[in-house]
């Protein structure tokens, strides 16, 4: 077995109540998708009927490690899982996770786990090296992903040395955008990927791992790793996350006209709220927060001192967490939305999905579109922070109108009427990464579009930050449309190379010289000889099997472009004012597909294009 990896994977059937232990994949698998997303997307295209469905028992959840995963490299601490897509059956989810869950996983010996079956009854997976088994968990059913870390923990008593990867209120209940949730906050938060936790009864996965990941070559990884951190300490970009928490970022994200107020009707707010975050961060008490190896220290803990929420505790990550729990809503106190994203986190979900069509409401009643009556008396006005959690807890207990959101985009939008079809933000139907889009620029709404695990980042910022390893020596012009498409692709295929490593993104994104350190790094722990051209062409092959698994799965390329109207639209005000991609979308999708090698009608990847990625009769799932 070559270094990086353990050797061993997991079989779970929750259905029987049993656990296996299986050998990885024969090494020419292994250097062909590397670990991560591309091991994890292969193998789940490998073990389900081309008919699945999200919520089939024996349809797997996968959790999947990467070589670099547990090991001395920087924030090498990445974790992912990956299934079938409760609302987009043409899209794998494939969310990743970071804090210490997925190095410890390596280090009690196992590169990932296959979940198959559902439970009976409420249970959790404990993994405690090599002693593993399912027990009871309808203690935890109910705790919120807090709790539920926190008591797991304590009942194994080894509270720091423990990893719990839980789910919360919401993927016990079904709620989209349902996410995993480990080491407090840190979560695997796409694709409603907590929901298909929840329909197997499976609350937790607890793991204690007291081994080291087997290296190929140690002392040239160490060396590989200090240029590495060097690098990174000396990126000049956007992220200040190295510096200081993520928590701070947020008035620099309000300065470029990134935050979203009032279901995107509202840009104008934001330089006035940059000013108060600003003010406000400073008084509270944070703590920086780290992953595995992790130098940048992007989450924090924070005592929030200012406001109506002061003397709330919360943890995580920040920007885009309180932009759908808040901003969204036209909460301004920073304090307050700070409070509301940890809400989220507690109970276990993406504020980019549920905290979307708690947006819907609140944009429908303050036109007037829905009363009282039908809000069972909640005042949803822009600001009511207590409102939305109440709206929360009726789309937990599927009452009232939460009832209506609680079945998603499509069914809520149909159901509700009133132009509610042209006011829900969306790409393809689901919640999309918040951020306004469109103040990003013009490479950030193409790759959510083009994305092949949904809406989700897989690069395309080469307009925040440079990529000089990819030809791009300093961020591009956002308001400019030319090369865009060649940029994005180029960084998508970086992108989803990390994704197979075990890494971090924000460990190479942006980060001089990280395209050839990595690949470096990779070989040095694995033994394989892997340069930057070829770790482009593993990123490519991933995509290609996105691509490959929407087509077998009924995708037509009129799905990459189903976005919300408003956000084509020109940006109304603040600092992004009059910035629009919708002018430049289609062509630069065709642009695209080009560099791809897929058809313009029907998004087919070329035979030609197949056989250089070494995809030629690569067939996605089973047909019986």
């Amino acid at each position: 077995m070559p270094g990086g990896y353990c050797g061993t994977l997991l079989e779970v059937d929750l259905t029987e109540g049993t656990v296996k232990k299986c050998p990885l994949p024969e090494e020419k698998v292994l250097r062909t998708w590397i670990g991560g997303a591309g091991l994890g997307v292969h193998l789940l295209c490998q073990n389900i009927r081309r008919d699945a469905k999200a919520f089939d028992p024996d349809t797997p959840i996968i959790i999947m490690t990467g070589p670099l995963t547990g090991t001395k490299a920087p924030s090498s601490s990445d974790w992912k899982v990956i299934t079938l897509n409760p609302w987009l059956e043409y899209h794998p989810v494939c969310s990743q996770g970071h804090g210490h869950f997925g190095a410890r996983l390596k280090h009690a010996g196992y590169d990932g786990i296959i979940i198959r079956g559902k439970a009976s009854n409420p249970v959790y997976l404990w993994i405690d090296d090599e002693h593993v088994e399912l027990r009871d968990a309808s203690k935890y059913w109910g705790l919120d992903t807090f709790e539920t870390q926190r008591t797991i923990a304590v009942n194994h008593k080894d509270i720091d040395n423990i990893s719990v990867a839980c789910i919360g209120p919401a993927g016990e209940k079904l709620v989209p955008g349902a996410s995993v949730r480990a080491d407090k906050a840190y979560g695997a938060n796409k694709g409603s990927c907590g929901m298909v936790f929840g329909f197997k009864n499976l609350k937790a996965i607890a793991v204690r791992g007291t081994k080291s990941v087997p290296i190929h070559d140690l002392p040239g990884l160490l060396e590989t790793c200090e240029k590495w951190r060097a690098r990174i300490t000396e990126f000049k970009g956007f992220r200040r996350s190295f510096k200081e928490p993520a928590v701070f970022m947020a008035q620099y994200l309000a300065r470029g006209g990134w935050i979203p107020f009032n279901n995107f009707l509202d840009a104008d707010q934001q330089v006035e709220w940059g000013r108060r975050w600003a003010e406000d961060v400073v008084r509270w008490k944070i703590t920086a927060v780290g992953s595995w190896e992790c130098d940048m220290k992007c989450h924090h803990d924070t005592l929030v001192t200012t406001g109506p929420c002061a003397g709330t505790r919360a943890s995580g990550y920040g920007p885009e967490n309180f932009e759908g729990a808040a901003t969204m809503i036209g909460i301004t106190d920073p304090g307050t939305c700070l409070a509301m994203a940890n809400f989220y986190d507690a109970m276990g979900c993406d504020p980019c999905d549920a905290g979307h069509l708690i947006a819907l409401a609140f944009e429908m009643y303050n036109k007037g579109l829905l009363t009282e009556e039908e809000t069972r008396g909640l005042k949803l006005e822009w600001g009511n922070d207590e409102a939305a959690r109440d709206l929360f807890f009726q789309m937990m207990n599927r009452e009232g109108l939460g009832a209506v959101l609680a079945k998603g985009f499509r069914k809520a939008c149909d159901e509700l009427g009133r132009g509610a079809k042209d006011m829900i933000m969306h790409v393809k139907g689901v919640g999309h990464n918040d951020h306004d889009l469109r103040g990003l620029g013009l490479l950030p709404l193409l790759g959510e579009m083009v994305s092949g695990a949904g809406p989700t980042w897989q690069g395309f910022f080469v307009e925040s930050a440079a990529e000089p390893d990819l030809g791009y020596p300093k961020p591009l012009d956002p308001n400019i449309p030319e090369g865009k498409a060649l940029a994005g692709y180029l960084s998508q295929l970086k992108k989803m190379w990390t994704d197979c490593t075990g890494e971090c993104w924000f460990a190479s994104f942006g980060v001089t010289d990280s395209g050839w350190l990595e690949p470096l790094a990779v070989s040095q722990a694995t033994g394989f000889n892997i340069n930057m051209d070829e770790a482009l062409l593993i990123g490519e092959r991933l995509v290609q099997l996105f691509r490959l698994f929407a087509l077998a799965r009924g995708f037509k390329k009129e799905y990459d472009l189903d976005v919300a109207p408003r956000l084509l639209e020109q940006v109304p005000g603040g600092p992004a004012k009059g910035r629009a991609a919708g002018a430049h979308l289609h062509r630069m999708v065709d642009e695209y597909y080009a560099l791809l090698g897929w058809d313009f009608e029907n998004g087919m990847p070329s035979k030609e294009r197949l056989a250089k990625v070494g995809l030629t009769d690569y067939t996605v799932g089973r047909s019986e």
